[in-house]
């Protein structure tokens, strides 16, 4: 406004502001003692009396619902006083109505531009700066608030009494303007109004407006003026009359088998008393099997009747079934209750059972996402995980895993896949698929693996690049490096095969150590071996103590005994199954020739000159 100036306001500002109003105010100043109002027309220059008490409520004259918060309000009122006392007379107030109403989100904001000159503004925001929220019923006039140079607020403190006021503050406090905090508050007095209940008990509050600077931190609030006054702001009512007696709650228990249907209970009982068969007292024994219900029960003890049930009755409803503390097993479980663990006749075949006392689990199949640790693990069933880590014994019908799999023991009567798998104990299962096993006995239909080490190995197919082991039992043998006492396999693909034994329908290898083959067919750049027998021999060299073949082809053969079928000694010594014997000392120019009964010499033109035996031949 023109007319307001500021304490720091210059000599030009104050000239404007005074030519301002005598230009506009003229004459017609009149004032309202009632309402304290001072102004001209419809232009408010200020009020009579220090203080404005503000209300809210949902009519124009403020009969419906008056109160001082303005939540849900349409409706704002003030009273021009100069009591310290705020009127809760809806006649006292001039109302003025919203528009849109305060809802949930308005407030009334204020704006003191002295004189006791007030603006007021409904709205969920400061309309400016130097606006202040209502938050109290009482308004002192005397306090500026309208300046955009200064931080203003008002800071209050509370305080419960029996009823009559209490004493002021002897000490003053300390306002932080960056954090609006304040500091210390008095003694016996509070920042906000605190909780109390007692009847008759009275909140008192002393307001202090503090303005300063926007350059100054802090401000002194001065509790001990006593131009503060000390305000009843509200008061407790007095308690109301003790309701009747209510109803009491009860509960009752009944234990019985889980696979019967849930127990039946009386609805109402006379008195005091549960259902015939119930109990008041929880069951101190839990049976395996057996499920504990309970009931609850509203008692009337009063000679009236309350919400419904009768005086000195009891109804009831339910039942519930309660969760206790004891072994699960489901209603199909065929095994021992409860099971022994470690041993399987114990585990039964269909059902699940949970110990309570060790933790331990008995079921069929195991599903896992995760990581599988434990001490160690029994399963009849399929056992799937990511990872498993076993410190003891692991038995399944079948494993699947993408990580790392450790046990002591290992039982598989199906499949077991893993990235690597460890065991000091046995391996079992249709199907390996391994980097590395270490087992001192592996059964299995088929062994993938990089590396085999095993006492004994028994598979119908081994693929792998390396098999150390002192038995090895397989159909199909595939591997870089065999080393075995004994081998029995219908194929054997080897680069290097040592062992003591080898028994086997077809050999492949590069190199074949062993005391004693048996095989249909043996091709190997090298054989050593102490006894051989096969239907066919292809090898570079062959060194042996006795050679039975059908089919002997070697570059270079040792032997003390050989007995064949047949032999084919770099084409130039040849004895067929049917005994046809050739000897060729060449097979071109001059040379001899032996043949069944006839010997022939050639000479170098090729030419026969000498022929004795069958001369028809």
């Amino acid at each position: 406004m023109a007319y307001f100036v500021t304490p720091s306001a210059s000599s030009n500002q104050i000239t404007s502001a005074i030519n301002y109003a005598l230009a506009n105010l003229g004459g017609s100043v009149s004032s309202n003692l009632q309402t304290g109002r001072v102004g001209t027309g419809n232009l408010t220059i200020g009020y009579l009396y220090q203080y404005m008490d503000v209300a809210y409520a949902n009519s124009y004259d403020g009969s419906v619902g008056f109160s001082t918060s303005p939540t849900n309000k349409s409706y704002f009122g003030i009273r021009n006083t100069n009591s310290t006392v705020v009127s809760t007379n809806p006649t006292d107030y001039v109302w003025y109505q919203v528009a849109g109403g305060f809802g949930t989100t308005k407030f009334l904001w204020y704006n003191v531009t002295g004189g006791r000159n007030i603006q007021f503004q409904a709205s969920a925001t400061a309309p400016a700066g130097y606006y202040v929220k209502s938050t109290t019923s009482l308004i002192n006039l005397d306090i500026i608030t309208s300046t955009l140079s200064i931080n203003s607020t008002i800071v209050s403190i509370f305080q419960w009494t029996s009823g009559s006021a209490p004493a002021r503050p002897t000490t003053t406090s300390t306002l932080t303007w960056a954090t609006l905090t304040t500091s210390p508050v008095p003694s016996g007095w509070s920042l906000s109004a605190p909780s109390d209940t007692t009847s008759g008990d009275v909140l008192w509050a002393i307001q202090v407006p503090v303005s300063a600077n926007v350059t100054v931190p802090t401000s002194l609030v001065d509790w001990t003026n006593t131009a503060y006054p000390i305000v009843a702001l509200s008061s407790n009512g007095a308690s109301g009359a003790t309701g009747g007696v209510g109803l009491s709650n009860l509960v009752a228990y009944f234990q019985q088998n889980q696979s019967l249907s849930p127990p039946s209970f009386a609805s109402s009982t006379s008195g005091n008393n549960v259902p015939a068969g119930w109990s008041y007292t929880f069951p101190t024994t839990y049976y395996v099997g057996q499920v504990i219900w309970y009931i609850f029960g509203q008692y009337n003890s009063t000679s009236l009747t309350v919400s419904g049930v009768p005086p000195n009755t009891t109804y009831w409803t339910g039942p519930t079934a309660a969760s206790i503390f004891q072994d699960i097993r489901s209603d199909n479980w065929n095994g021992t209750t409860p099971p022994t663990y470690g041993s399987p006749s114990t585990y039964g075949t269909t059902g699940y059972y949970i110990s309570r006392n060790t933790g331990n689990v008995y079921f069929n199949n195991g599903i896992f996402r995760g990581d599988i640790t434990g001490a160690s693990g029994t399963f009849s069933g399929a056992l799937s995980g990511a990872t498993g880590t076993f410190a003891g014994s692991l038995s399944a019908a079948t494993g699947t895993f993408s990580g790392s799999l450790s046990a002591a023991t290992g039982t598989f009567s199906g499949s077991l896949s893993a990235a690597t798998g460890t065991f000091s104990g046995t391996v079992s299962a249709s199907t390996i698929n391994s980097s590395t096993i270490n087992s001192s006995t592996i059964n299995a239909a088929t062994i993938n693996s990089a590396s085999t080490f095993a006492g004994t190995v028994s598979a119908g197919t081994i693929n792998s690049s390396t098999i150390n082991s002192s038995t090895i039992n397989a159909a199909t043998i595939n591997s870089d490096s065999t080393f075995a006492g004994t081998m029995n396999a219908g194929t054997i693909n080897s680069s290097t095969i040592n062992a003591s034994t080898i028994n086997s329908s077809s050999t492949f290898a590069g190199t074949v150590s062993a005391g004693t083959i048996n095989s249909s067919t043996i091709n190997s750049s090298t054989i050593n071996s102490s006894t051989i027998n096969a239907a066919t021999i292809n090898s570079a060299s062959t060194f042996a103590g006795t050679v039975n073949a059908g089919t002997i082809n070697s570059s270079t053969i040792n032997s003390s005994t050989i007995s064949g079928g047949s032999l084919n000694i770099n084409s130039k010594f040849i004895v067929d199954t049917s005994g046809n014997t050739q000897i060729l000392s060449g097979t071109s120019g001059a040379r001899l020739l032996i043949q069944n009964n006839v010997i022939k010499v050639y000479d170098s033109s090729g030419t026969l000159r000498v022929q004795m035996g069958d001369l028809t031949a």
